[in-house]
């Protein structure tokens, strides 16, 4: 996950916009796979519940670097802003 210190700031405006958009659809694609019981590591579907927990401790992990990153791409939009008059 992504820290203040170790974290490398966009070098736009529009590649930080860019880059916020693209880390919603990751976020919203692993929240959508983590819904779903039709997934192959779901019980349901799968003989191996160890597997879905793995999978799904993973998953969630990666949501919350994704959701890091994301707070710090808003961040560097908000303190980049152009203030207008």
């Amino acid at each position: 996950m992504a820290t203040d210190e170790d974290w490398t700031p966009p070098t736009s405006m529009a590649a930080a916009k860019a880059r916020m958009r693209e880390l919603i659809g990751e976020i919203q694609d692993i929240e959508a796979q983590l819904g779903d019981p039709g997934h192959p590591k779901h019980p349901l579907q799968s003989d191996d519940p160890d597997a879905f927990w793995d999978w799904r401790r993973g998953a969630k992990w990666a949501r919350t670097r994704r959701l890091q990153d994301l707070r710090l791409v808003k961040d560097w939009i908000r303190d980049n802003r152009e203030t207008r008059p």
